[in-house]
């Protein structure tokens, strides 16, 4: 889980997060995106990678958190990982890729265990 802490500098800033899933042959990639989808920019003081409410601080808080969660539980490849800076501006409407996972050849089981970890099936 991610949390971002945000201000307005305009329209009231709405940040959340979005995972889309996209099928290949060789498995299946899922990004999860960090999106304002509010009137305006909203400028991120923080961003809080979690997880059961502790604070992440690796280096890459993303590839920590995959570890933890999914660790040898399936084969995965962090395709790419970004946390925006302090005072990161999103603007209206704009999506920030926070992270590409792919996951070769993936089963609905595995699927399954993936939702757990980050809310609804996909």
């Amino acid at each position: 889980m991610a949390i971002a802490n945000t201000q307005s500098t305009g329209g009231a800033p709405i940040p959340c997060f979005a995972a889309k899933e996209r099928r290949v042959k060789e498995g299946v990639s899922i990004t999860y995106e960090f999106l304002n989808s509010g009137l305006g920019p909203a400028i991120i003081d923080d961003l809080v990678v979690s997880l059961n409410g502790e604070r992440i601080t690796a280096d890459d808080p993303v590839e920590e958190l995959l570890r933890r969660c999914i660790g040898g539980k399936m084969p995965y490849l962090l395709k790419s990982s970004s946390v925006p800076s302090p005072r990161f501006c999103l603007k209206s409407h704009e999506e920030y890729l926070f992270a590409e996972v792919h996951f070769p050849g993936l089963t609905q089981k595995a699927k399954l265990l993936l939702a757990s970890y980050s809310g609804p099936p996909i």
